[in-house]
């Protein structure tokens, strides 16, 4: 998480200096067979395995919500993974499928764009489709 990114949303649960004193000045270094690297100035994320850090993530990524709900289009999230979807009544109708697939595209664009102007990365290696229903429903679409 980006330290400056949406710190507004982090200072309504914490107070400024708290929350400077969490996100700022931080360093590590690495410590292995007796030797010791170089300290390093962390300029962004949470300490691993910190209480504050799962919450801090949900402020930081509620905007999300937002984008879904334009394109009318469902979100669960459960910590850092998120799940968008629809339901869709096709009554033999190739259109309707069309234009929700569309819809759905629309999302996932507006959603890489928020995830790139919030300094995160969606790992497209665990992102899938998929299109349930059932052997009547979806052989009348094909």
């Amino acid at each position: 998480m980006d330290k400056n990114c949406n710190f507004a949303k982090l200072y309504i649960v914490i107070t400024g200096y708290v929350c400077r004193s969490y996100l700022c000045g931080r360093t590590y270094r690495v410590i292995h067979c007796g030797k010791t690297s170089c300290t390093v100035h962390v300029i962004c994320s949470v300490p691993q395995g910190s209480v504050l850090g799962p919450r801090m993530f949900i402020l930081y990524a509620a905007d999300l919500e937002d984008v879904a709900a334009k394109h009318s289009v469902n979100i669960h999230g459960y910590a850092d993974d998120t799940q968008l979807y629809l339901q869709l009544y096709l009554h033999g109708r190739r259109d309707d499928m069309t234009s929700t697939a569309r819809r759905l595209e629309n999302c996932i664009t507006d959603v890489c764009q928020w995830v790139s102007a919030n300094r995160l990365k969606l790992n497209t290696e665990k992102t899938e489709l998929l299109w349930a229903g059932s052997r009547h429903g979806q052989s009348s679409v094909t």
